[in-house]
């Protein structure tokens, strides 16, 4: 991990938004919102709502990394998913200068994502921004909403703060992010980090100040 890497990733911790698990099994595990759990977590909507500047600062620093790697040149819109890149990609078009527009769920199911407050046009080009790739389903998502929305193309990259997807790629295009950790997901029953794969403790979800204290206090290493 770089310096860069390291020291975004205790600007995200300072602001809540980051979590790793200490290696001490008194310390419960994160329940993820797919219902799986995990060792790690990131709350890109944390940044936005406890330190919007640093928010701001990340978006600055993609937009430049992005531009100097030639990949900023062309696009004439920043897009993204409502609920977490909806400011973030926000500022991202502002620090570039660009217009914005973001995604919304057509239910509650989020299987299908439309744009409604804006009108995307027939010609312009697109960079897709998102707070924490995965799996990049939401980010497939955006894009085949844009396709119906309008006749587009896409910026060769995608942008994001955290890219825990395992992979440097989205699809064919490169991801580029301020961190990019190596946590392990998995199912119930299925703790690599147990011998029987059973949680010693319930895994939590990392939301609530009472939920993130027990998960960030102090805990004997393993």
């Amino acid at each position: 991990m770089s310096l860069q890497e390291q020291s975004w990733e205790k600007a995200f911790q300072e602001c809540c938004a980051f979590w790793r698990h200490p290696g001490s099994l008194d310390c419960p595990f994160v329940r993820l919102r797919s219902g799986l759990i995990s060792d790690g977590f990131f709350n890109g909507g944390k940044v936005q709502e406890n330190d919007p500047a640093l928010l701001m600062e990340a978006a600055h620093t993609l937009r430049i990394r992005a531009r100097e790697s030639g990949y900023m040149n062309n696009g004439t819109r920043v897009v993204g998913a409502a609920e977490g890149a909806t400011v973030f990609s926000a500022f991202l078009a502002a620090d570039a200068r660009l217009k914005s527009a973001y995604a919304v769920p057509v239910d509650d199911t989020k299987e299908e994502f439309v744009f409604r407050r804006a009108d995307i046009d027939n010609g312009e080009t697109l960079l897709l921004a998102e707070d924490t790739i995965t799996t990049g389903d939401t980010i497939n998502k955006v894009e085949t909403a844009a396709l119906r929305a309008a006749t587009v193309r896409f910026a060769p990259v995608v942008l994001a703060l955290c890219n825990r997807s395992g992979s440097d790629h989205l699809g064919t295009r490169p991801i580029m992010s301020l961190i990019r950790p190596s946590f392990k997901v998995w199912k119930e029953g299925e703790n690599p980090y147990t011998k029987d794969g059973a949680e010693v403790l319930p895994p939590i979800e990392a939301k609530g100040r009472e939920n993130w204290a027990i998960l960030t206090r102090s805990y004997q290493p393993a």
